[in-house]
């Protein structure tokens, strides 16, 4: 009986950390320009209103959905190299995950992406979404 972990260790692991750092850290720039632009009042307001609770969990589906979908398409277009597949879809997924559990350990301010079941859900769904291509390669 063969190993089923034994794949593991045969994924493009640094790569795909190299494009979760790479997706998390542009995630980040664009969260602190979020909060710069909170001392302008139109974008507090702004920022306010699509926070409240009915938008408020979209807001973080839809940031987390954003990362995943960019996550996969730095994986396509710039490490061109790295054959993607279902597994490397998950690896993917873990490989962010992780990133994002990092950056809450550094105490940097989140606003929308912390390493929770939404944003896993949003990941999941944007990797799968911009991957679609590659779900059936083995």
């Amino acid at each position: 009986m063969s190993n089923p972990l034994r794949r593991l260790k045969f994924l493009p692991w640094l790569p795909l950390f190299q494009v979760a750092a790479l997706a998390t850290g542009l995630t980040f720039v664009i969260e602190i320009l979020l909060v710069e632009g909170t001392q302008v009042p139109s974008i507090s307001q702004l920022l306010n209103i699509l926070l409240q609770p009915p938008l408020g969990l979209f807001m973080v589906l839809a940031a987390a959905v954003g990362l995943g979908a960019l996550a996969t398409f730095i994986l396509e277009h710039f490490f061109q190299k790295v054959v993607i597949s279902t597994p490397v879809l998950w690896a993917l997924i873990l490989c962010v995950m992780v990133m994002l559990w990092a950056r809450s350990l550094l105490q940097f301010p989140i606003l929308f992406l912390a390493p929770d079941y939404t944003t896993l859900m949003g990941v999941l769904l944007g990797v799968f979404w911009q991957g679609q291509a590659y779900w059936r390669r083995y």
